[in-house]
């Protein structure tokens, strides 16, 4: 499918191709970009990275986190009123909509300042390193199932 899919590319599509490998080349400059097997399975990646960029910049929404949330089993984390230097305890967040819209807004500008509303106290929500990327694990394998079918069409389109 990885070769198929970049010879079409490469005879339909020379100039996206050709960018494509100057990003590539950019990105691995110490890589041996010359050997086939490994340029074409970075093509693929970055085609199929494209897919899921594009979900999560365009369509990723506060319902979806919700989904993501609801489906994980861990989501207890300690709770703090002085910025995570004290901790008063932890809790379950699963479905915390203050926080689960806290979450997200943060999350989508890259910041990792979380709030929570418990019994209309505000406290921060103190999330390890390890917890925001187990959190990123789960939305990457969500985006990556919501654009699976997107990006089976673009490439079964173009090899038909």
């Amino acid at each position: 499918m990885i070769k198929n899919t970049i010879n079409f590319l490469e005879t339909n599509n020379p100039d996206f191709i050709s960018g494509l490998d100057e990003i590539l080349k950019i990105q691995f400059e110490n890589l041996e970009f010359e050997i086939s097997i490994i340029k074409d399975f970075l093509r693929f990646q970055k085609i199929r990275n494209e897919f899921i960029s594009d979900y999560f910049q365009n369509q990723f929404n506060i319902e979806d986190l919700e989904i993501i949330f609801s489906s994980m089993n861990e989501m207890e984390f300690q709770i703090s009123k002085n910025k995570c230097l004290t901790i008063e305890k932890t809790q379950k967040f699963n479905e915390n909509r203050f926080f689960l819209n806290n979450f997200y807004e943060n999350f989508k500008e890259g910041k990792n300042s979380f709030k929570a509303k418990i019994e209309n106290d505000l406290f921060d929500v103190c999330i390890t390193n390890n917890q925001i990327k187990e959190i990123e694990n789960q939305i990457i394998k969500f985006v990556e199932k919501k654009t699976q079918s997107d990006f089976q069409k673009f490439i079964y389109g173009k090899l038909n």
